[in-house]
Protein backbone atom coordinates (compact mmCIF):
# COMPACT_ATOMS: atom_id res chain seq x y z
CA UNK A 1 0.00 0.00 0.00
CA UNK A 2 3.05 2.28 0.48
CA UNK A 3 4.50 1.85 -2.77
CA UNK A 4 2.34 4.01 -4.83
CA UNK A 5 2.73 7.38 -1.94
CA UNK A 6 6.97 6.45 -2.68
CA UNK A 7 6.92 6.13 -6.09
CA UNK A 8 4.50 9.60 -6.22
CA UNK A 9 7.27 11.01 -4.00
CA UNK A 10 9.94 9.83 -5.88
CA UNK A 11 8.64 11.10 -9.34
CA UNK A 12 8.27 14.78 -7.43
CA UNK A 13 12.24 14.16 -6.61
CA UNK A 14 12.99 13.71 -9.75
CA UNK A 15 11.09 16.31 -11.10
CA UNK A 16 13.19 18.37 -8.70
CA UNK A 17 16.06 17.62 -9.58
CA UNK A 18 15.14 17.83 -13.36
CA UNK A 19 14.02 21.03 -13.19
CA UNK A 20 16.72 22.37 -10.73
CA UNK A 21 19.53 21.12 -13.48
CA UNK A 22 17.83 23.24 -16.34
CA UNK A 23 18.04 26.26 -14.45
CA UNK A 24 21.38 26.13 -12.64
CA UNK A 25 23.52 25.68 -16.15
CA UNK A 26 25.12 28.53 -17.63
CA UNK A 27 24.26 29.76 -20.73
CA UNK A 28 25.01 27.36 -23.63
CA UNK A 29 26.43 28.16 -26.73
CA UNK A 30 24.32 26.46 -29.62
CA UNK A 31 20.78 27.84 -27.44
CA UNK A 32 21.36 31.00 -28.87
CA UNK A 33 20.96 29.52 -32.52
CA UNK A 34 17.60 27.25 -30.88
CA UNK A 35 16.38 30.63 -29.28
CA UNK A 36 16.92 33.14 -31.73
CA UNK A 37 14.76 31.01 -34.62
CA UNK A 38 11.87 30.34 -32.37
CA UNK A 39 11.59 34.28 -32.00
CA UNK A 40 12.23 35.09 -35.06
CA UNK A 41 9.88 32.40 -36.30
CA UNK A 42 7.10 34.14 -34.16
CA UNK A 43 7.98 37.30 -35.50
CA UNK A 44 6.60 35.85 -38.93
CA UNK A 45 9.87 35.25 -40.49
CA UNK A 46 10.50 31.82 -42.28
CA UNK A 47 13.34 29.92 -41.50
CA UNK A 48 16.33 29.53 -43.94
CA UNK A 49 14.25 31.82 -46.45
CA UNK A 50 14.93 34.52 -43.68
CA UNK A 51 17.71 33.51 -41.58
CA UNK A 52 20.30 30.24 -41.18
CA UNK A 53 19.37 27.37 -39.41
CA UNK A 54 22.04 24.99 -39.66
CA UNK A 55 22.57 21.20 -39.40
CA UNK A 56 18.70 21.01 -38.14
CA UNK A 57 14.97 20.72 -39.39
CA UNK A 58 12.62 23.31 -38.37
CA UNK A 59 10.32 22.01 -36.33
CA UNK A 60 11.60 22.72 -32.75
CA UNK A 61 11.41 26.57 -33.59
CA UNK A 62 7.80 25.80 -34.71
CA UNK A 63 7.71 24.69 -30.70
CA UNK A 64 9.40 27.21 -29.54
CA UNK A 65 7.85 30.00 -31.55
CA UNK A 66 4.09 28.97 -30.75
CA UNK A 67 5.06 28.94 -26.79
CA UNK A 68 6.59 32.24 -27.68
CA UNK A 69 3.19 33.57 -28.78
CA UNK A 70 0.96 31.43 -26.73
CA UNK A 71 2.38 33.09 -23.37
CA UNK A 72 3.43 36.44 -25.10
CA UNK A 73 6.76 36.55 -23.50
CA UNK A 74 10.24 37.55 -24.57
CA UNK A 75 11.98 35.18 -21.87
CA UNK A 76 12.84 33.28 -24.61
CA UNK A 77 15.59 31.30 -22.86
CA UNK A 78 13.27 30.61 -19.99
CA UNK A 79 10.68 29.15 -22.24
CA UNK A 80 12.88 27.45 -23.83
CA UNK A 81 14.56 25.49 -21.01
CA UNK A 82 11.39 25.25 -19.28
CA UNK A 83 10.08 23.04 -22.81
CA UNK A 84 13.06 21.08 -22.54
CA UNK A 85 12.34 20.10 -18.40
CA UNK A 86 9.31 19.32 -18.95
CA UNK A 87 10.20 17.24 -22.12
CA UNK A 88 12.25 14.88 -19.60
CA UNK A 89 10.33 15.15 -16.83
CA UNK A 90 7.73 13.59 -19.39
CA UNK A 91 10.45 11.03 -20.51
CA UNK A 92 10.29 9.76 -16.98
CA UNK A 93 6.68 9.40 -16.80
CA UNK A 94 6.97 7.32 -19.95
CA UNK A 95 9.70 4.78 -19.37
CA UNK A 96 7.60 3.63 -15.47
CA UNK A 97 4.38 3.59 -18.40
CA UNK A 98 6.94 1.07 -20.03
CA UNK A 99 7.71 -0.69 -17.61
CA UNK A 100 4.67 -0.86 -15.93
CA UNK A 101 3.06 -2.07 -19.56
CA UNK A 102 5.83 -4.99 -19.84
CA UNK A 103 5.34 -5.97 -16.22
CA UNK A 104 1.34 -5.98 -16.29
CA UNK A 105 0.71 -9.20 -14.47
CA UNK A 106 3.17 -7.82 -11.23
CA UNK A 107 2.25 -4.01 -11.46
CA UNK A 108 4.07 -3.13 -8.35
CA UNK A 109 7.29 -5.22 -9.37
CA UNK A 110 7.08 -2.62 -12.90
CA UNK A 111 6.34 0.36 -11.26
CA UNK A 112 9.47 -0.53 -8.97
CA UNK A 113 11.73 -1.26 -11.90
CA UNK A 114 10.02 1.56 -13.75
CA UNK A 115 11.19 4.29 -10.95
CA UNK A 116 14.73 2.27 -10.99
CA UNK A 117 15.30 2.81 -14.81
CA UNK A 118 14.07 6.31 -13.98
CA UNK A 119 16.48 7.21 -11.61
CA UNK A 120 19.30 5.93 -13.37
CA UNK A 121 18.27 7.92 -16.25
CA UNK A 122 18.22 11.29 -14.70
CA UNK A 123 21.37 10.71 -13.07
CA UNK A 124 23.52 9.47 -16.25
CA UNK A 125 26.06 11.42 -17.05
CA UNK A 126 25.47 12.10 -20.55
CA UNK A 127 21.56 12.81 -19.64
CA UNK A 128 22.44 15.01 -17.12
CA UNK A 129 25.12 17.47 -18.95
CA UNK A 130 22.62 17.65 -21.70
CA UNK A 131 19.26 18.02 -20.39
CA UNK A 132 17.63 21.05 -19.57
CA UNK A 133 19.30 23.46 -21.91
CA UNK A 134 17.09 25.28 -24.59
CA UNK A 135 18.25 22.66 -27.28
CA UNK A 136 16.27 19.93 -29.21
CA UNK A 137 17.37 16.84 -27.62
CA UNK A 138 14.85 16.31 -24.72
CA UNK A 139 11.79 16.84 -26.89
CA UNK A 140 13.55 14.29 -29.53
CA UNK A 141 14.20 11.92 -26.97
CA UNK A 142 10.15 12.36 -25.42
CA UNK A 143 8.96 11.56 -28.97
CA UNK A 144 11.21 8.36 -29.30
CA UNK A 145 9.93 7.57 -25.45
CA UNK A 146 6.67 8.03 -26.44
CA UNK A 147 6.34 5.54 -29.49
CA UNK A 148 8.33 3.16 -27.94
CA UNK A 149 6.13 2.99 -25.49
CA UNK A 150 3.50 2.58 -27.53
CA UNK A 151 5.12 0.12 -29.87
CA UNK A 152 5.17 -2.38 -26.77
CA UNK A 153 1.45 -1.35 -25.51
CA UNK A 154 0.14 -2.56 -28.88
CA UNK A 155 -0.51 -5.94 -29.59
CA UNK A 156 0.00 -6.61 -33.22
CA UNK A 157 -1.32 -10.10 -33.14
CA UNK A 158 -4.80 -8.91 -32.84
CA UNK A 159 -6.43 -5.91 -35.33
CA UNK A 160 -3.92 -2.64 -33.89
CA UNK A 161 -5.68 0.19 -33.81
CA UNK A 162 -4.69 2.48 -36.56
CA UNK A 163 -4.45 5.34 -34.63
CA UNK A 164 -1.57 3.93 -32.64
CA UNK A 165 0.51 3.02 -35.15
CA UNK A 166 -0.10 6.82 -36.89
CA UNK A 167 0.45 8.58 -33.63
CA UNK A 168 4.17 6.57 -33.41
CA UNK A 169 4.54 7.99 -37.32
CA UNK A 170 4.05 11.38 -36.01
CA UNK A 171 6.17 11.02 -33.17
CA UNK A 172 8.99 9.84 -35.29
CA UNK A 173 9.02 11.73 -37.68
CA UNK A 174 8.48 14.90 -35.74
CA UNK A 175 11.56 13.92 -33.99
CA UNK A 176 13.29 13.93 -37.08
CA UNK A 177 12.17 16.91 -38.30
CA UNK A 178 13.88 18.84 -34.74
CA UNK A 179 17.04 16.12 -35.54
CA UNK A 180 17.17 14.90 -38.83
CA UNK A 181 20.03 12.14 -37.48
CA UNK A 182 16.66 10.71 -36.00
CA UNK A 183 15.53 9.38 -39.36
CA UNK A 184 18.31 6.61 -39.03
CA UNK A 185 16.23 5.75 -35.67
CA UNK A 186 12.39 5.77 -37.59
CA UNK A 187 13.52 3.59 -40.30
CA UNK A 188 14.87 1.37 -37.75
CA UNK A 189 11.72 1.16 -36.29
CA UNK A 190 9.60 1.16 -38.72
CA UNK A 191 10.94 -2.24 -39.69
CA UNK A 192 11.05 -3.50 -35.88
CA UNK A 193 7.70 -2.55 -36.08
CA UNK A 194 7.29 -4.96 -39.51
CA UNK A 195 8.71 -7.64 -37.63
CA UNK A 196 6.90 -7.83 -34.77
CA UNK A 197 3.64 -7.60 -36.90
CA UNK A 198 4.32 -10.76 -38.72
CA UNK A 199 2.29 -12.53 -40.92
CA UNK A 200 1.76 -12.22 -44.54
CA UNK A 201 3.34 -9.50 -46.68
CA UNK A 202 -0.25 -7.83 -46.78
CA UNK A 203 -0.18 -7.60 -43.07
CA UNK A 204 2.94 -6.26 -42.68
CA UNK A 205 1.91 -3.23 -45.56
CA UNK A 206 -1.46 -2.92 -43.64
CA UNK A 207 0.72 -1.89 -40.70
CA UNK A 208 2.96 0.25 -42.17
CA UNK A 209 0.09 2.12 -43.78
CA UNK A 210 -0.89 4.60 -41.07
CA UNK A 211 2.39 4.98 -39.78
CA UNK A 212 3.50 6.00 -43.27
CA UNK A 213 0.37 8.13 -43.17
CA UNK A 214 1.13 9.83 -40.00
CA UNK A 215 4.71 10.58 -40.89
CA UNK A 216 4.06 12.09 -44.38
CA UNK A 217 1.22 14.44 -42.85
CA UNK A 218 3.86 15.23 -40.13
CA UNK A 219 6.49 16.22 -42.64
CA UNK A 220 4.14 18.70 -45.08
CA UNK A 221 5.12 21.77 -43.27
CA UNK A 222 8.73 21.43 -43.23
CA UNK A 223 8.75 20.26 -46.33
CA UNK A 224 6.78 23.67 -47.69
CA UNK A 225 9.47 25.73 -45.96
CA UNK A 226 12.04 24.02 -47.44
CA UNK A 227 10.48 24.16 -50.71
CA UNK A 228 10.42 28.69 -49.64
CA UNK A 229 13.88 28.28 -50.10
CA UNK A 230 16.02 24.85 -51.28
CA UNK A 231 19.49 26.43 -52.03
CA UNK A 232 19.59 27.84 -48.77
CA UNK A 233 17.88 24.59 -47.05
CA UNK A 234 21.03 22.96 -48.66
CA UNK A 235 23.36 25.65 -47.37
CA UNK A 236 22.36 24.77 -43.90
CA UNK A 237 22.06 21.02 -44.22
CA UNK A 238 24.80 20.14 -46.41
CA UNK A 239 27.00 22.61 -46.99
CA UNK A 240 27.63 24.03 -43.33
CA UNK A 241 28.08 21.12 -41.25
CA UNK A 242 30.06 19.67 -43.90
CA UNK A 243 32.59 22.87 -42.95
CA UNK A 244 32.17 22.13 -39.50
CA UNK A 245 32.84 18.96 -39.31
CA UNK A 246 36.12 19.33 -41.63
CA UNK A 247 37.11 21.94 -39.30
CA UNK A 248 36.67 19.99 -35.91
CA UNK A 249 38.86 17.08 -37.63
CA UNK A 250 41.46 19.53 -38.72
CA UNK A 251 41.48 20.76 -34.76
CA UNK A 252 41.49 17.08 -33.28
CA UNK A 253 37.71 17.67 -31.23
CA UNK A 254 36.56 14.20 -33.41
CA UNK A 255 35.76 10.98 -31.78
CA UNK A 256 35.45 7.44 -34.49
CA UNK A 257 32.13 6.58 -34.22
CA UNK A 258 32.78 2.58 -34.37
CA UNK A 259 35.26 3.14 -31.15
CA UNK A 260 32.85 5.99 -29.11
CA UNK A 261 29.57 4.28 -29.26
Amino acid sequence: MLVRPLAAVAIFVLAAVILANSMTKDVGRDEQMYCTAGAMLAQGKMIYRDFSYPSQLPCHPLLLAACYKILSTTHYLLVGRLVSAVSDFLVVLVIVWIYRSVFVPRRTEGLLFGLAAAVLYVFNPCVDYAAGYAWNHDVVILCVAGALGLLVTTDFQKAASPLRIGLMGVLFTLATCMRVTTVVVEVLFLGAMLWIAGGPLRNRVRTALPFLTGSVATALWPLWVIAQAPEAFRLNLVRIPTLYGRWLHEIGMTFGKIPLT
